[in-house]
């Protein structure tokens, strides 16, 4: 884990359940922990009823960790797919097709292009900038928005 650069501890986790393990003192980790609950988003279970709960560290980097994931996988599939999400974001399916192989990318661009004006019902995420993109399936896939 790194403070505005600099490192201050390893964590770990074993997987089953448990609190994440941080290598530095309390001390350390504390004024951490009070930072995420002060300044980033409080958060409710789609369960509860209105409830707000504060991001603390150990929420922070779990959340951290899960991102990672989705979008390592979203990378993944960028590399031989064409990935197709619903514009209205609703839902837990999208749609993929083989990515073909051209000779350049120019070609390839105007035949996403031109794959993209068949479907306007969705967002061809291969034809978006890479941010906009990744932004789009982080909600696709969270309901949630990267910080």
């Amino acid at each position: 884990m790194y403070v505005d650069g600099k490192k201050v501890s390893r964590v770990s986790n074993r997987g089953q359940g448990g609190e994440h393990d941080y290598d530095a003192p309390l001390r350390t980790i504390d004024p951490i922990d009070d930072w995420c609950k002060a300044n980033l988003p409080k958060w409710g279970s789609q369960f509860g009823e209105g409830d707000n709960h504060e991001t603390d560290l150990s929420m922070h980097i779990s959340d951290l960790v899960n991102q990672y994931s989705i979008l390592k996988e979203y990378k993944k599939l960028l590399r031989n797919k064409l990935v197709f999400l619903p514009k209205h974001l609703k839902g837990d399916s999208y749609q993929t097709m083989p990515k073909p192989k051209f000779g350049n990318n120019e070609s390839l661009n105007r035949w996403i292009g031109r794959v993209g004006a068949k479907h306007p019902e969705h967002y061809v995420l291969n034809a978006l900038p890479t941010d906009e993109a990744q932004k789009l399936w982080m909600k696709f896939n969270t309901n949630t928005q990267l910080y």
